[in-house]
């Protein structure tokens, strides 16, 4: 068999395009969005039509995402030859498969041929349009996929001599599997899903209403306590109003004829309120617990879809390369402590050095100048130290003087003597009075001035200790500032691991630690399964239509809706209570003051009655305020008690649904235990024809180049024996993946089809190949279009074959 040629009127992006084929090898090299690959699915669709599907993505859907760009008749032709004979199908395709149209022509009569049905690509293939495209139809979307498919199972089970045997545990499995399904789909759905989660909303529907039960007879006694605190409020206002009666006849009723009008006016506004308010609620009146169920429907939808976004981010991966070099939250928080001790320390060195600094500054304004040394101290003291000493000897030298006169004329000798002890006296004395004054220079030059020996003793005191208190001081900040370092270097220890790109510590850890956060928690959810997800998003959809609906029946643009309606329902509810009672109040305000109409006209001077006009406008407020509280109250307490009424309603479903349940339960376990049992019957009746197709894939693999021991199930799973072990497929490169798979797809259509194999459609399937496996697939497709029609499209030079 061979396609001859095929004309598309209409079919994506393609309109009025013709394109012929050859016998052997076609090879078609056009850019990217050329229509390569619509055109191989035109062709598919010719022989298989396309299917009723309802998928809302395009790219699960050919129907909808090949109808024409730009309109028209949607289809085309194909025309083909089998077994000397020539044929045309000719399909058109409408929006859904019943406005499909089929007509198989004759080429050589040029009339409608009966040869073949609709079902045409099932009659020549013996396979579906999913087996066609596992083996026939090959590209580098589907090139990796599952390739187990029922009717190619079948007809490999022909092949081999099991027909009825296959086809009848196919049929029963499929049955049963229908079945299981009512039972239990995907995504925790189906009849027992259903079951329990009508229980579990029982159960959680008693459990709030008993709640709610208990909570009425606080509910109940703030009515009574309102009740009453409203007549008296309204005593108090009778008297007040009787006070401003009285204020109101002495002033000829001006005030009254004001404070009707300006009721009248809120009056009037109110009623126009509540027109407002019962043409917004014309859908009905909404219950406090309805719009608490929608804005909850609402809410969760949304947290649903953000989580839901976020397990889908990419962030993950960024996150895992961020954190290559693994971390855990004890690790953090140990970093954070030691980031905090860090700080402490590093402000405690700072405060150390200031006191330092500040004692010492201090000092030296008290001394007036710089700090003397100990030493100098102690020469000063030395020299005011010989204070009395210099005294005696002057006396001395004042004695001798006066025994000169005496010595003399005594006896000259001691004249001498006399004369000698009074020139040395005044010689040491005048030395001692020179090294004082040299001291008191030395200090004044220091700034200190000092009186005394007794001040210097003082001063050396406290100089001393201010030493010794600075050099106390300065081994503990050199102690500090040791501790700072080491925080410092542990801190960048860690941050230097993660590419944070932050220059301050703290700004780097606490990057680090949300960063952590983040991954932690897109980790915990990447753990979820796809059950898990598509339960998410029938959730998601099942709340966003509950919180659709009750928007559709109150629509507002307020920013949060469903306040805005809470609103004006209890606005509405109030007004509904009140304005009958107020419009009596103001006939009867009118009627106890004489107002009517013609008096409202009256000009006459106002009088000076705000005191009392304030004392009932508050008592009005008041009254106003408890009575639509306790028109809400009452409100809710009647809704409270309608719907606690249902608890032994709810609890005869319950007990109904679960007896239900555990039926359904049973009967899944007996469903699940008889295809368990078919299965096997299934894969022993399989696995006779695995032998040949193994043979084959191996026979393709060593035409490559590749050499390598297998083990296929008869799912036709791949698994490589690799040093005594298997490997699954998965732990390869893709490109070792995808020349396996294509050598493993041209086996499957050698054992479907053996050397009649139809033609082969190959849409650019070999992308992921390095060069060399590039070059041998290629020279592998020239030979196999020796002996059949190849159809090969590609957008590379690269990947042209010639």
């Amino acid at each position: 068999m061979r396609i001859i040629e095929c004309y598309v009127e209409n079919f994506g992006k393609l309109s009025a395009y013709t394109h012929k084929f050859t016998e052997g090898l076609n090879t078609t090299l056009a850019e990217n969005g050329s229509g390569k690959t619509t055109l191989s699915v035109f062709i598919k669709a010719m022989f298989y039509g396309l299917g009723a599907e309802r998928r809302q993505s395009l790219d699960e859907n050919d129907r909808k995402k090949y109808f024409p760009w730009q309109g028209g008749r949607y289809g085309g032709s194909l025309t083909f030859e089998r077994g000397g004979r020539v044929y045309r199908i000719e399909r058109s395709f409408g929006q859904k498969a019943a406005d499909d149209i089929f007509r198989l022509v004759d080429v050589k009569t040029g009339s409608g041929s009966m040869d073949y049905s609709e079902n045409i690509g099932i009659e020549l293939f013996d396979i579906d349009a999913a087996g066609f495209e596992r083996t026939v139809f090959l590209s580098e979307k589907n090139l990796s996929g599952a390739i187990a498919n029922d009717s190619i199972s079948a007809k490999l089970s022909d092949l081999v001599g099991t027909t009825g045997d296959v086809g009848a545990v196919s049929g029963a499995l499929s049955r049963l599997e229908e079945r299981r399904k009512y039972y239990q789909k995907r995504g925790n759905t189906g009849e027992i899903a259903q079951l329990r989660t009508r229980v579990s909303e029982c159960n959680s529907a008693i459990d709030r209403l008993v709640r709610r039960r208990d909570a009425l007879d606080a509910t109940e006694a703030r009515i009574s306590a309102i009740g009453a605190s409203i007549r008296e409020l309204e005593r108090e206002r009778a008297v007040a109003h009787g006070e401003l009666s009285r204020a109101k006849a002495e002033s000829e009723g001006r005030s009254f004829r004001d404070q009707y009008i300006k009721i009248k006016d809120e009056l009037d506004g109110d009623k126009a309120e509540y027109l407002r308010l019962e043409e917004f609620f014309s859908c009905g009146v909404p219950t406090q617990l309805e719009i608490d169920e929608a804005r909850d429907a609402h809410r969760d939808a949304a947290a649903l879809r953000e989580a839901r976004r976020d397990f889908e981010s990419p962030e993950l991966t960024e996150l895992r390369e961020f954190f290559s070099d693994s971390t855990d939250f004890a690790e953090i928080e140990s970093i954070k402590a030691t980031l905090k001790a860090e700080r402490e320390t590093a402000a405690e060195a700072a405060a150390v050095e200031s006191g330092i600094s500040f004692s010492e500054a201090t000092l030296k304004d008290e001394l007036g100048g710089e700090l003397p040394t100990p030493k100098s101290i102690d020469g000063c003291i030395s020299a005011f130290g010989g204070g009395a000493p210099l005294l005696g000897t002057f006396c001395a030298a004042a004695l001798a003087a006066v025994l000169l006169i005496p010595a003399l004329l005594i006896n000259p000798i001691f004249y001498a003597a006399a004369a000698v002890s009074a020139l040395g006296s005044l010689i040491i004395a005048a030395k001692s009075l020179s090294a004082k004054r040299r001291a008191l220079a030395s200090l004044r030059a220091l700034g200190i001035c000092a009186n005394g020996k007794a001040e210097l003793i003082a001063l050396k005191e406290r100089l001393t200790a201010h030493l010794e208190a600075k050099a106390k001081a300065e081994e503990r900040l050199c102690a500090l500032r040791s501790d700072v370092q080491k925080y410092s270097a542990r801190i960048s220890a860690f941050t230097d691991r993660f590419p944070h790109g932050r220059a301050d510590h703290r700004e780097a850890v606490e990057l680090i630690e949300a960063k952590f956060k983040r991954y932690y928690a897109l980790i915990e959810l990447s753990r979820a399964s796809e059950s898990s997800r598509a339960a998410t998003d029938i959730r998601i959809e099942h709340l966003e239509r509950r919180a659709r609906a009750f928007l559709d029946r109150y629509p507002t643009d307020a920013p949060d809706p469903f306040e805005d309606v809470r609103t004006r329902l209890n606005a509405y509810l109030y007004a509904r209570r009140t304005l009958a009672k107020r419009e009596e109040d103001l006939a009867e305000f009118a009627r106890l003051h004489g107002i009517s109409a013609g008096a409202l006209s009256e000009n006459a001077p106002p009088l000076d009655t705000v005191a009392i006009s304030e004392r009932v406008a508050e008592l009005e407020a008041k009254l106003l305020s408890a009575r639509r509280e306790q028109a809400l109250l009452e409100s809710e307490y009647t809704s409270e008690l309608s719907d606690i009424e249902r608890i032994d309603e709810l609890a005869a479903e319950r007990d109904s649904v679960s007896e239900r349940l555990e039926g359904s339960i049973e009967s899944l376990e007996i469903i699940k235990r008889t295809m368990d049992m078919l299965s096997e019957a299934s894969v022993a009746m399989t696995s006779r024809y695995i032998g040949g197709t193994k043979e084959r894939f191996e026979h393709y693999l060593g035409l490559i180049g590749e050499a390598g021991e297998f083990a296929m199930s008869t799912e036709f799973v791949l698994k490589k024996l690799d040093r005594g072990e298997t490997r699954a497929a998965e732990s390869y490169s893709r490109g070792t993946r995808d020349m396996h798979s294509f050598c493993l797809r041209l086996a499957l259509s050698d054992s479907l089809w053996g050397g009649e194999l139809p033609f082969i459609m190959l849409d650019d399937p070999f992308s992921t190949l390095d060069t060399a496996r590039l070059g041998r697939a290629k020279a592998l497709i020239a030979e196999i279009a020796k002996e059949k029609q190849v159809i090969y499209f590609t957008c590379s030079e690269e990947r042209m074959i010639r």
